[in-house]
């Protein structure tokens, strides 16, 4: 079985590959095996988990709204993305429903990207 292998052109003297085990791959062996930094090695340094408080309402309800799509127009009766957006963030300051920050846990990235795990 070949392994597909993506080439990222970095910077004229660098090319990096990577693939569905590796997230770098310094180099091969011998035998034509590969070596180098996993996916798992690179996702339990950079991947930080915490439990969500009430201040994650704003960013939580946009991710939220993008999950669930149009189901956001039922479950709040608001058709504009504002208004949507805004109730979603009520729920999930509130305590005790499915949507609650007492339900969620997030997952930062870097530091910079949050992702919203239920």
């Amino acid at each position: 079985m070949k392994r597909k292998v993506k080439r990222h052109k970095q910077n004229k003297y660098f090319e990096e590959d990577s693939d569905e085990n590796f997230y770098f791959i310094a180099a091969y062996t011998d035998g034509g095996a590969p070596y180098g930094s996993t996916w798992e090695h690179i996702i339990a340094q950079e991947l930080g988990f915490r439990g969500a408080v009430k201040k994650d309402a704003k960013k939580a309800a946009e991710l939220i709204h993008i999950a669930i799509d149009d189901i956001a127009e039922k479950l709040t009766g608001q058709t504009k993305k504002e208004n949507i957006r805004e109730m979603l963030a009520n729920f999930f300051r509130e305590e005790n429903n499915r949507l609650s920050y007492q339900n969620t846990i997030i997952a930062n990235l870097h530091e910079s990207r949050t992702i919203i795990v239920f």
